[in-house]
């Protein structure tokens, strides 16, 4: 578990919120990594305490003398909401990211930047406010610039895009020690960092113990790391009862499914196992139209009971707009959802977490869109 403190004054002085927080799962059996970050807003129940942030646990660990403090509090909140047993963790502050990178990268680290960002209030040290700006592009930056890039949230998709880009970073960083020769380069530099930043940052594991994840984690392939974030598309933004906070409920079936995707990920389904696990979902599925085609429900019905799928309804959507098939999953069967995905040739990003909507009681809708009708007319439809 990383975690970092939003400040540069020593985690020991501090009750600080955690505002990154990324689960980070090493196989080295199967040579490979996972990377999950936690948004700082995911609404938990912080088991003895309260329903709050989870970028809470910390500072209330701290603050209550919780034994091993505010990182055993938020290492128990994780494994009570996301069901991750967390053995070790470390906290950082900006300090040592940046004495880090001074050190290990001198001439800076490169990223490739995809959008424009133009931040006017990002803080600055001094409790103030200063302008920080990047072009799109591949451009080298020094920690300053690293940290900045890391920590701004002026883009549209705010605290995910930051999470993102944190990762990026991570996986950025690791790039410039390889090409310098891997972390056994760096080794004989470890205990001088490790002393001079004592007070900035805190861990439960030793500087050899650290030592080795380095190693094993140089030796895994880019293909077999995988980063995702906890987004919007497995949270619903919504407001704390009192109205003070933004906050975001957790969906927890995509958070799962997430969580397995990223830390153990199975070998490709066949279309027998995605068929095999769908129907003992024994799920409800019903067709709408949102196409304005007369009767198009009506032949993606019989189309998929023809290949032995049982549709319980058909109709039309209130306001159709003519949008591609989306498959909406109401009650968390997601196996029928991907099975559905494969029989109609759809991406997976077209199946959409949904909440009540007063259309249907149904586990799942079909939401069709006009391009069904090329594939009812090539496969006979």
């Amino acid at each position: 578990m990383l975690l970092g403190i939003d400040q540069r004054t020593q985690v020991a002085e501090s009750s600080n919120n955690t505002d990154t927080i990324m689960l980070i799962h090493i196989d080295p059996a199967r040579n490979t990594m996972g990377v999950l970050s936690i948004p700082r807003d995911l609404w938990v129940d912080i088991p003895g305490y309260t329903v709050a942030r989870i970028n809470t646990a910390y500072s209330l660990g701290e603050a209550s003398d919780y034994p091993g403090g505010g990182a055993a509090l938020t290492a128990a909140t994780i494994a009570y909401n996301l069901g991750v047993r967390v053995e070790n963790y470390v906290l950082i502050n900006f300090n040592v990211f940046t004495t880090v990178v001074d050190n290990l990268a001198p001439n800076g680290i490169e990223v490739c930047i995809d959008e424009a960002i133009d931040d006017p209030y990002y803080p600055d040290a001094a409790y103030g406010t200063i302008t920080v700006q990047f072009e799109p592009g591949c451009q080298r930056l020094n920690s300053e610039q690293l940290l900045q890039y890391a920590r701004t949230r002026r883009t549209q998709g705010g605290d995910f895009d930051r999470a993102r880009r944190q990762q990026q970073v991570l996986q950025a960083a690791r790039e410039e020690f390889l090409s310098a020769g891997g972390i056994a380069n760096f080794i004989t530099q470890i205990p001088a960092l490790w002393e001079n930043l004592t007070g900035n940052f805190s861990t439960n594991m030793s500087m050899e113990q650290m030592i080795q994840i380095g190693l094993l984690v140089q030796d895994i392939p880019r293909e077999s790391m995988r980063f995702a974030v906890i987004d919007a598309e497995s949270t619903i933004p919504s407001r704390s009862a009192d109205g003070t906070q933004d906050i975001l409920i957790p969906i927890q079936s995509d958070i799962a499914t997430l969580i397995q995707d990223t830390f153990n990920p199975q070998p490709e389904l066949t279309i027998e196992d995605l068929r095999t696990r769908a129907e003992a979902e024994a799920a409800s599925i019903v067709v709408f139209n949102n196409a304005n085609i007369s009767g198009l429900a009506g032949q993606v019905r019989e189309w998929l009971i023809s290949r032995g799928i049982d549709i319980t309804d058909v109709g039309n959507m209130p306001n159709s707009d003519g949008s591609p098939t989306t498959l909406r999953v109401y009650t968390g069967k997601t196996w029928t959802a991907r099975y559905l995905a494969a029989m109609l040739g759809l991406d997976e990003a077209q199946i959409v977490t949904a909440t009540p909507d007063g259309l249907t009681d149904a586990d799942i809708m079909i939401v069709i869109g006009p391009e069904s009708q090329a594939w009812l007319s090539s496969d006979g439809g």
